[in-house]
């Protein structure tokens, strides 16, 4: 004997209907999805009764009535590193103890009240006479707090100084000293949004050059 099964039927909790429109759906609850059969062109819901389109499937997708709400940011948000794309040297008679900006290492943003960890290699050479001093130029930017540590890198060993200033072309290492590079690490605190930019400068005057290679790079990420 043969049996036959002719639509609609149930299934669990939702009916399948053979013709029209296809829909599966919680029979306790005005909710479920549904599968336009008729041409196969789009997906839909019903919530609470009304049927919504989730998207066509003609080769154009859609996506109507979702509200998206504002992410909350709890990690790491991004990580901006640049290098420096042209030597800088700086003697008597040119830019000195003045810092200026180091080429490529400008235009870091950063946000009103986020929090940065920043990573500073600076890959060049001094002599005893005129030393590195290496701060930060803020744009707009202002500063909550700052902390931060700088190694010095010398011919035979390291020099280890830490500072907390928080103010525009604040100096992060300063040292009239025969250096080989100086590694910065630290943390900013922003309160007003703007850029920041890695400036370098002579310690001390002199006719010898202090310099920062091409290479030398910098990284700042926000952290929250």
């Amino acid at each position: 004997m043969a049996f036959v099964i002719r639509l609609p039927f149930v299934v669990a909790n939702g009916v399948h209907k053979a013709s029209g429109t296809t829909n599966l759906f919680n029979k306790s609850k005005a909710g479920g999805i549904g599968f336009d059969t008729a041409d196969s062109t789009e997906l839909k819901y019903n919530q609470a009764g009304t049927v919504r389109t989730i998207c066509n499937l003609d080769g154009t997708q859609t996506l109507t009535n979702k509200t998206f709400t504002t992410p909350t940011i709890t990690g790491a948000l991004n990580s901006d590193t640049k290098f420096c794309t042209t030597q800088f040297d700086a003697v008597t008679g040119t830019t000195g103890v003045t810092l200026t900006n180091v080429v490529g290492l400008t235009g870091f943003s950063v946000v009103a009240s986020g929090v940065y960890r920043f990573q500073i290699f600076i890959n060049g050479v001094a002599t005893a006479n005129c030393g590195h001093k290496i701060g930060l130029k803020l744009t707009t930017t202002t500063l909550t707090s700052a902390n931060y540590g700088a190694q010095a890198l010398l011919a035979s060993t390291t020099a280890y100084t830490q500072g907390t200033t928080a103010t525009d072309q604040m100096s992060l290492h300063a040292a009239t000293t025969a250096t080989l590079g100086v590694h910065i690490r630290g943390r900013l605190v922003i309160n007003a949004a703007g850029t920041i930019a890695v400036q370098a400068a002579q310690n001390a005057a002199h006719a010898d050059t202090t310099s920062v290679y091409v290479g030398s790079w910098a990284t700042f990420t926000r952290v929250s």
